[in-house]
């Protein structure tokens, strides 16, 4: 059996095989540079996507930030009104409180006072823990005094009655008692000092 052997033979001239070679390498790495090109710009569309939707979100929390920020100033603005009618509500308490009812008192004071009495003025002042009211006048005699002493007393929202002097003197030309009176008064709480005056 005769047996063939093939033997190839390029007939290329070495430029030809070295040309056509560096060809298929530049094109498997223009390729392969597409490729890659593709991919990174994907990978940036993709990256780039995340980061439009992270910027959305944080836009959002600012928004809602200061939507929170309007509310917290509102409350705020409330809050502080809110103290403002509390701090008056109570200074109006406080007032109604201590208000001495003087229109109760001087009418009371004004049923017990002798015909032959007149009074020049009315103070209240502080002592210790009750006010007390002074009474200053004039009569035509000493009886009319201890009279208006015991009536005086009688005036249920005063207590301790007391004689300060009882003098004579002379008031528009005319002899007179001059007197003064003082007393607690009673139930009734003050942290002020109030005077009120009758015309000579």
């Amino acid at each position: 059996m005769n047996s063939i052997n093939s033997i190839n033979i390029n007939l290329l001239p070495p430029e030809v095989f070295e040309k056509r070679r560096a060809e298929r390498l530049l094109f498997v790495l223009i390729i392969s540079t597409v490729v890659l090109v593709f991919v990174l710009f994907l990978i940036y569309t993709l990256l780039s996507v995340q980061v439009s939707q992270k910027e959305n979100v944080v836009e959002d929390l600012k928004v809602q930030s200061d939507g929170l920020k309007r509310k917290i100033n509102i409350l705020k603005k409330f809050e502080a009104e809110k103290k403002t009618l509390q701090a008056q509500e109570s200074i109006l308490d406080k007032a109604l409180t201590d208000e001495i009812p003087w229109h109760e008192i001087l009418y009371e004071v004004g049923m017990v006072i002798p015909s032959d009495v007149w009074l020049t003025s009315l103070t209240s002042e502080i002592e210790g823990a009750s006010p007390v009211l002074r009474f200053k006048g004039y009569t035509f005699e000493h009886p009319s005094v201890a009279q208006w002493l015991i009536r005086l007393g009688e005036v249920k929202s005063l207590s301790n009655v007391w004689l300060e002097y009882s003098q004579q003197g002379d008031f528009q030309g005319q002899t007179v008692i001059e007197f003064e009176t003082s007393a607690n008064l009673s139930n009734i709480s003050t942290s002020t000092s109030s005077e009120v005056k009758s015309g000579e």
